[in-house]
């Protein structure tokens, strides 16, 4: 690997997971999404990811209006940890941006470094970077750029919506496909809690501080504004906002001055990250690791493929990834227990009914996890037989394994032991012999 190649590796850099292709020419031009899943493994499976919960924070919103900019600070704050982490004269690197009017991202990028940090529970999280396509280039259609955004939605637990100026209602709207796999997800399950991900209204070059004051407060009270329901409204207008405020129970906002203008930072401000604010991403109160969210953009991004974006087809992409997901859940419940009674045999003999006895209690504790997990409601009889069917095939498989392992190294013990044995007792007769060959010839000497 050569030296740049190495320190691009330590550094980070941002690697392309899902490309909008065109497909097609003139009047049939199609825009089909691409999944690059090596990039995503070399992110999603490195060991400092793969089996911790996951913080994606994701930036969305228009074309050109600053979204990889915004995602190159917070590479900075994360590089750094320090109070002092931005100066006056700090050049901001990281996702490609420029200023001008041209479109620089095209699909969605995630960092390759990953982050860890400590939630409030004390637990150890990966905290990853995306970044998105922007919404109204001069490539996509609308329902295209509302299915982009749909997607870094359904990926993300963190997504920050990127404005220019305030929120317009055709800024509503794009959330609206969204709010609608919401309320198709609330309807098949049996134990539906709302998105638990955080939707952020980042409103950049905010002109009116003397209704909203810049920063977090007078961004919470803006959005609160924006998202009342009043009697003025008509009806499509009051359900958005209903089904955003119901979709969206984490949503704040936050107002930021247009960065020429000469800006007095609040001296309380330390910019440290707030351990309340890193939500993990779950699906239907199952958390996610790295190694699962592998497979669910695998899946999302299938679903899509084979029909429009909609909320329907985003919505099987999650029950397929639903059912995968239960039984990784109860199976690894089930491993993971088994070789740690396994290691503490290492070097001694594990007797085979202590082993199928262990083996019997740890397959029923997994089967009552899979049991006790939430289910879709259109989940059938027969799809929750197979989910417990492949459960039962796997534990066997890792049973059978286990156990010609366990033989093999009993065997090995014994082969070790009769070796030993065997060689006591030579070292035994032989001493034996000289023994009496001594006592022989001191007796014959007499």
């Amino acid at each position: 690997m050569a030296m740049s190649e190495k320190a691009d590796d330590d550094k980070g850099k941002p690697l392309k997971i899902i490309d909008l292709e065109i497909e097609g020419e003139d009047d049939n031009v199609r825009h089909q999404l691409k999944l690059n899943k090596s990039n995503l493994e070399k992110v999603m499976l490195h060991s400092e990811v793969k089996d911790r919960p996951v913080v994606i924070v994701s930036v969305a919103g228009a074309c050109r209006t600053g979204k990889s900019f915004l995602l190159g600070f917070f590479l900075k704050y994360l590089e750094t940890e320090e109070d002092e982490w931005l100066t006056e004269n700090d050049t901001i690197k990281g996702f490609e941006w420029r200023s001008g009017c041209d479109l620089v991202t095209t699909g969605i990028y995630i960092w390759s470094k990953p982050y860890i940090r400590v939630n409030k529970s004390g637990q150890k999280v990966a905290v990853l970077l995306m970044d998105t396509q922007g919404i109204f280039d001069n490539q996509s259609t609308i329902k295209e750029c509302a299915g982009i955004f749909s997607l870094s939605n359904l990926l993300s637990s963190v997504q920050i919506y990127n404005l220019s100026r305030q929120i317009r209602e055709n800024d509503l709207q794009y959330l609206e496909l969204f709010t609608e796999y919401g309320r198709l997800t609330a309807e098949m399950s049996e134990n539906y809690k709302p998105n638990q991900s955080r939707l952020i209204f980042l409103v950049r070059d905010w002109p009116y501080p003397k209704n909203h004051q810049f920063g977090e407060t007078g961004g919470k009270s803006y959005i609160r504004s924006v998202l009342q329901v009043n009697r003025r409204q008509g009806e499509e207008l009051k359900n958005l906002r209903k089904n955003i405020c119901s979709s969206f129970p984490n949503t704040d906002g936050f107002l930021l001055p247009y960065p020429g203008m000469a800006v007095d930072t609040n001296s309380d401000f330390k910019g440290r990250v707030n351990e309340e604010k890193l939500v993990t991403k779950t699906i239907d109160c199952l958390e996610i690791k790295g190694k699962d969210w592998v497979q669910f953009v695998s899946v999302v991004v299938d679903s899509f493929e084979k029909g429009p974006l909609s909320p329907k087809s985003a919505l099987d992409g999650t029950v397929e990834f639903w059912k995968q997901c239960v039984i990784d859940t109860a199976f690894d419940l089930y491993e993971k227990e088994m070789e740690k009674f396994c290691w503490i045999y290492h070097g001694k003999k594990l007797p085979v009914k202590q082993f199928e006895e262990r083996h019997d209690m740890i397959r029923k504790k997994a089967i009552q996890q899979l049991n006790d997990l939430p289910k879709f409601r259109d989940i059938t009889d027969a799809q929750v037989r197979s989910l417990f069917s492949q459960l039962e095939s796997r534990s066997k498989a890792k049973h059978d394994s286990l156990l010609l392992d366990i033989e093999r190294k009993n065997e090995e013990l014994a082969a070790e032991f009769r070796k030993k044995a065997l060689a006591f007792a030579g070292t035994a007769a032989a001493t034996a012999a000289a023994t009496a060959a001594t006592v022989a010839a001191a007796l014959i000497r007499k």
